[in-house]
């Protein structure tokens, strides 16, 4: 559909956001970090965390891993996976992949987490879509993850 101008008119998003739970990560020492001939530096790091919030709530389990690479341009491409425990008992795979820059002296630090669960209580981590904002905070990463409704 275009307006008088003929510039097509963006539609009104049909999307909302319900918050899920909040990931607290507490970094550890870096596993590895070198850097490349190619401007590029790769990191590995170790992290330990607790999520809390509406729907999830629990610990991350030892043995996660954050993948990082960042370019030449200072963007930071994040890659986390790692199992947590819920406080029912119930265990959640999470892969979490996203990006940190700072533009206009602003830090954009978004991701896209995926779940993957056998709790009958948690299946619609399975399917449904998610989306998180994060934000540094002294002891590591504060991870707000919503789900798309």
């Amino acid at each position: 559909m275009n307006n008088k101008e003929g510039v097509k008119k963006i539609k009104e998003p049909k999307i909302g956001l319900e918050e899920i739970t909040t990931i607290n990560v507490k970094i550890e020492d870096p596993i590895q970090s070198f850097d490349c001939n190619n401007g590029m530096s790769k990191a590995m790091i170790g992290f330990s965390g607790t999520l809390t919030g509406p729907y999830l709530n629990g610990k991350i389990l030892p043995g996660g891993i954050d993948c990082q690479t960042i370019d030449s341009d200072r963007v930071n491409r994040l890659s986390a996976r790692y199992m947590v425990e819920l406080d029912n008992g119930d265990r959640v795979f999470i892969e979490n992949n996203g990006v940190s820059y700072n533009k206009d002296n602003k830090n954009y630090f978004m991701c896209t987490p995926k779940f993957m669960t056998n709790s009958e209580k948690y299946s619609w981590l399975n399917t449904d879509i998610f989306v998180a904002y994060a934000e540094g905070v002294p002891s590591g990463v504060e991870i707000t993850v919503y789900r798309c409704i």
